[in-house]
């Protein structure tokens, strides 16, 4: 009597699962994701701008080994998409369960709707994650606002904020504050009006108008809030 024909082994599928974009993430010791700071839209202050984000997602039913997964953006509706990276996903064992973490700077060349794409190299199936891109208008300070400030004199608030030269990698502290009688102290810069730094190690031009806009709304927000609390 002939031997049965051994049946063929299935191939194993992955497949996405959720994902979420997230300020920060901690990975534990168990492989799970403490994550901080979910997030669906980006507020810019001036377009084009740079953003550095984190997606946390899970796939299952993975293969043992690596499984390449192709992440880019696109805006809703457009063929056209951007390519960010391409992740090795690795698996112990088959049939098996992760949660992937990704970081990644990106220029946004417009607002509106976006899509973060991630999608296997060599399976079928794709996850999309929604962002959502708004414009807000550049923070504008009344007389009352400014006369405010100068009365708190050494109290005025101030943000400050490391900008790296994406080229020569040197650090910049720069420093948002309203109170013209207070001078920044050595090593701190005042942004340029125009928002325009050239870096002074190597000579590349950054546009910090869309940091600048982030601290001057954060700045008048607090401004407001200690003035309600003189009232």
């Amino acid at each position: 009597m002939a031997k049965p024909k051994s049946e063929k082994k299935k191939k194993i599928t992955p497949f996405f699962g959720s994902g979420v974009l997230v300020d920060s993430f901690r990975l534990g010791e168990s492989g799970k994701a403490d994550v901080s700071g979910v997030f669906t839209i980006l507020y810019a202050w001036s377009i084009p701008f740079t953003r550095t984000f984190s997606a946390v997602f899970t796939i299952f039913n993975l293969p043992k080994g690596a499984t390449s997964v192709a992440v880019s953006i696109s805006k809703r509706r457009s063929r056209k998409s951007k390519s960010l990276a391409l992740l090795d996903v690795k698996s112990k064992e088959n049939k098996g369960d992760i949660i992937v973490t990704f970081s990644v700077k990106n220029k946004f060349e417009e607002d509106g709707f976006h899509d973060v794409i991630f999608s296997f190299r060599d399976y079928p199936g794709t996850l999309r994650i929604p962002l959502d891109i708004q414009k807000r208008e550049w923070p504008e300070f009344t007389e009352a606002e400014l006369g405010f400030v100068k009365q708190l004199g050494d109290d005025s608030p101030s943000f400050r904020v490391n900008i790296h030269c994406s080229d020569c990698e040197h650090v910049y502290i720069f420093e948002e504050q309203l109170n013209p009688d207070i001078h920044p102290k050595g090593g701190i810069n005042r942004f340029p009006e125009n928002s325009i730094f050239i870096c002074e190690e190597c000579g590349k031009e950054m546009d910090l108008k869309d940091i600048r806009g982030q601290l001057s709304a954060s700045l008048k927000d607090t401004i407001a809030q200690r003035m309600r609390g003189k009232s």
